[in-house]
């Protein structure tokens, strides 16, 4: 997952979610198979996107910021990232029984300027 695609629409993250778990978005612009949205894990919140990239063979916890991805956002991520790598149990797909890695995906306006230096 090395691309680097950059795409300039003003959504709501409602909207951002829509378009890209609509008509195979995830996959032609990113590369990612779509597998589900708001999903809820209750001692730490509710995943945006979750998807899977057959390559790499890494789920990919997708989090949507309208604004911009400062401290907090990046905080979201990493709590959920940590839950399933500790956690046994897991939602349900026929990949997770033989892959277990998984990578974040931070989709937002703009860097927080503190954490650009």
């Amino acid at each position: 997952m090395t691309n680097q695609t950059q795409i300039n629409i003003n959504l709501s993250e409602k909207e951002l979610e829509d378009f890209l778990c609509s008509n195979n978005n995830l996959e032609k612009y990113l590369g990612l198979k779509f597998i589900a949205r708001q999903v809820s894990i209750p001692p730490v919140g509710i995943i945006d996107i979750l998807a899977y990239h057959k390559e790499s063979k890494c789920w990919v916890i997708i989090e949507l910021k309208k604004d911009s991805l400062d401290a907090s956002a990046f905080c979201q991520l990493s709590s959920y990232l940590n839950y399933y790598k500790k956690t046994k149990s897991f939602i349900n797909y026929k990949y997770f029984q033989r892959e277990r890695r998984f990578c974040g995906l931070l989709i937002g306006n703009d860097l927080d300027s503190p954490l650009l230096s």
